[in-house]
């Protein structure tokens, strides 16, 4: 795989929390979507200096950070915003909720991993694919009740795996 290719899996992986975490700190959609385009200009241009043994997404994060950062002071004069201290603030808070919920991510994934195929069946036909217990019933050949049942067993020891894994976290 060519550097190019790299760039854009790695990039295309955190496109979504570069957007969150730009937007937690810039509230205006189209200064949101400026910065991330400038801060994916600015990533790709020192991609091939990037330590591939660490994480990509924090070093993302940084060139986002300078994104926000300059598109402020270039907009300083038109508009009043945080200041320089309270936008690191808000950068360190941003930071820290995003590797909470990665924590989480992590603990939930592990969580349906450990369930039965048929329970991850469940979970993921109602969650991930947005489906219905009646159409999984038809499919299946079941009765809805049978498996709205099912689906309230499977989240409640989905629950006790997780509080479980969080208190030895």
């Amino acid at each position: 795989m060519d550097i190019t290719e790299k760039y854009i899996r790695e990039y295309s992986a955190c496109e979504q929390d570069l957007r969150f975490y730009i937007a937690s700190l810039i509230n205006n959609k189209s200064d949101v979507d400026d910065i991330l385009q400038e801060t994916a200009t600015a990533i790709w241009k020192k991609y091939e200096l990037r330590d591939p043994e660490k994480p990509f997404l924090p070093w993302a994060l940084t060139f986002a950070f300078n994104a926000v950062r300059n598109y402020r002071q270039k907009l300083k004069t038109r508009q009043k915003y945080f200041s320089n201290e309270l936008l690191e603030s808000m950068a360190v808070v941003e930071e820290k909720r995003h590797d909470e919920l990665a924590a989480q991510s992590k603990i939930l994934q592990s969580a349906i991993r450990s369930l039965s195929e048929r329970e991850r069946l469940l979970i993921e036909h109602r969650y991930s694919s947005g489906g219905t217990i009646q159409t999984l019933a038809e499919k299946l050949g079941e009765k809805p009740d049978a498996l709205y049942k099912q689906l309230q067993r499977t989240r409640e020891k989905l629950l006790r795996i997780i509080q479980l894994e969080m208190k030895r976290a």
